[in-house]
């Protein structure tokens, strides 16, 4: 019953993805030869990820309340049914995100009550996140056996989040800290910055859509 809601939560939330975007021409002044750029700029064109008065800012770290509105406005921006049950929103702008991502089961909370929309985001939480919109494709339990010994600190990815991490290499959607390949190590716990997160996210859409 479990795998069967699963299959359907993801069905559901893939048909609410955006496959379309309009074009919008958005220029930001430190992108320029970043290893990122493209996705960057795919990921600002299709109106994701916003800039600060110019600025993307690549290398800086994202907070979880951005990551909850990146992957809303993905989605088509629904409205949720009710409102998030954390007690520390304190921004109107990413409480609608928070409660769509909650209600979906896209982002759980860190414990007490709380969300904590100002922490930021690691990288293996950024693979699972993905994973979960994906509906929790059962099939990357297949992959352990192969990537465990491709990784030489595959032992640091939590056991938690190893699926996850997992099956965005498989898909392609993992990239390096500073890379779009992979590279020889994950870097699981490092925090995911704002480039690599253009980049997966991006290539989480037009992969599995």
């Amino acid at each position: 019953m479990r795998n069967t809601w699963r299959k359907i939560l993801a069905l559901t939330l893939c048909a609410a993805c955006v496959l379309s975007f309009p074009a919008f021409a958005v220029e930001f002044t430190d992108v320029d030869g970043h290893w990122a750029e493209s996705y960057i700029t795919q990921a600002a064109d299709r109106q994701l990820i916003q800039g600060y008065g110019g600025l993307y800012s690549p290398d800086d770290n994202m907070t979880r309340s951005q990551l909850a509105t990146i992957l809303w406005r993905a989605c088509g921006s629904p409205e949720p049914k009710g409102a998030a049950e954390f007690t520390d929103l304190t921004q109107d702008w990413y409480k609608k995100p928070v409660a769509w991502a909650q209600e979906n089961g896209v982002m759980n909370g860190t414990g007490e009550g709380k969300f904590s929309p100002e922490g930021t985001v690691t990288r293996e939480q950024l693979a699972t996140v993905l994973y979960r919109l994906a509906g929790s494709p059962m099939d990357a339990m297949l992959f352990t056996q192969f990537y465990d010994a491709d990784y030489p600190d595959s032992g640091a990815v939590s056991s938690f989040a190893k699926q996850a991490v997992y099956w965005c290499i498989y898909r392609q959607v993992y990239c390096g800290e500073s890379s779009l390949n992979v590279g020889k190590t994950l870097d699981p716990l490092e925090p995911a910055s704002r480039g690599q997160i253009a980049v997966m996210i991006v290539r989480y859409l037009d992969r599995n859509h």
